[in-house]
C-alpha cells in the first residue's frame, strides 16, 4: 500500500495496521526531523522500530544510520527500505549500548515498540520473550559521524542506563537531541531525573515537541506528569 506523509509518499508492506493509521501517528516527530534535517547531513535514529523515521528520515537527510534489536521489526524495517530502494540508510540489527557486546532483549510482542533491553516485568510489562541480540558501542560509533543534523534516542527505558554514559560524548559534541523518555520505568527516578539534568543543563536548551522552552525545573516536573518526549539544542 502507499502512505502519504507530509507529501512524501511511501510504498509499505508489512505493519499494515500500523501504516493505515499514519496520519495519527506522532506528527510532531515528523516536524522535528523537518526542523533539523538538511541535505548534507545525518539522522542518528537510535531504537528505530519498525523504521518510520528513518524512511522518513532518509528523504531529507544524506544518510541515517538506524539501530534495531529487534528481528521481527528490523524485518518489516529493512522490507520497506528495498520496496522503496532507499541507498542511504544503514539499517544496524544491534541495539545502542555504552559497549561492543550482547545483552538480552525483553519482547512483549514480537515487532511491537516496547522491546527493551532492561527486564520491566516487575512494574507491570509482561514479557513473553527474551533473546540475546548484539550490542554496539554508540559512542565510538557516531563519534566517527560527521555532519550530524540529530540524534533521536527511544530506547524503552534503558535511557536510564545509557544517558549518563553520554557524559563526555555531550560535553565534546553537543549534537541535537530528540529524547523519549520513560520515566515510569526507572529503577530510580528521582536519582535519574536529576543525573539528566546535571548531563544536559551545561550544554543544551530544553524544548517540549512543540517547541516550547522549558526550563529543567519544568523539564523535571513534566517527566514527574505526561510530557515525556523533548528536544535538547546546545546553547
Amino acid at each position: 500500500m502507499k502512505v502519504n506523509i507530509n507529501k512524501i509518499e511511501l510504498e509499505v508492506e508489512d505493519d499494515i495496521r500500523f501504516w493505515k493509521r499514519i496520519s495519527e501517528w506522532e506528527p510532531y516527530s515528523f516536524s522535528i526531523l523537518d526542523y533539523f534535517l538538511k541535505s548534507d547531513n545525518v539522522l542518528v535514529d537510535i531504537g528505530a522500530w519498525n523504521g518510520v523515521l528513518s524512511l522518513y528520515g532518509a528523504m531529507k537527510a544524506n544518510r541515517v544510520y538506524s539501530f534495531e534489536p529487534d528481528k521481527v521489526a528490523f524485518e518489516r524495517f529493512t522490507n520497506n527500505i528495498k520496496l522503496n530502494n532507499i541507498n542511504n540508510i544503514n539499517a544496524i540489527n544491534a541495539a545502542a549500548s555504552f559497549e561492543d557486546n550482547t545483552k538480552e532483549l525483553f519482547i512483549k510482542n514480537d515487532g511491537d515498540s516496547v522491546s527493551s533491553l532492561i527486564d520491566r516485568t516487575m512494574e507491570g510489562y509482561i514479557c513473553s520473550k527474551h533473546y540475546e541480540v548484539k550490542t554496539i558501542n554508540i559512542f565510538n560509533f557516531i563519534s566517527n559521524i560527521e555532519n550530524i543534523g540529530l540524534i533521536k534516542i527511544d530506547i524503552e527505558g534503558f535511557e536510564e542506563i545509557l544517558i549518563p554514559k553520554m557524559r563526555d560524548y555531550i560535553s565534546k559534541h553537543q549534537p541535537p537531541l530528540y529524547i523519549s523518555f520513560h520515566p515510569g520505568w526507572f529503577e530510580d527516578k528521582d536519582n535519574t531525573i536529576n543525573k539528566i539534568i546535571e548531563i544536559f543543563e551545561p550544554y543544551y536548551n530544553c524544548f517540549n515537541v512543540h517547541f516550547e522552552q522549558f526550563t529543567y525545573d519544568k523539564f523535571k516536573e513534566s517527566l514527574n506528569d505526561k510530557e515525556h518526549c523533548f528536544i535538547f539544542i546546545k546553547k
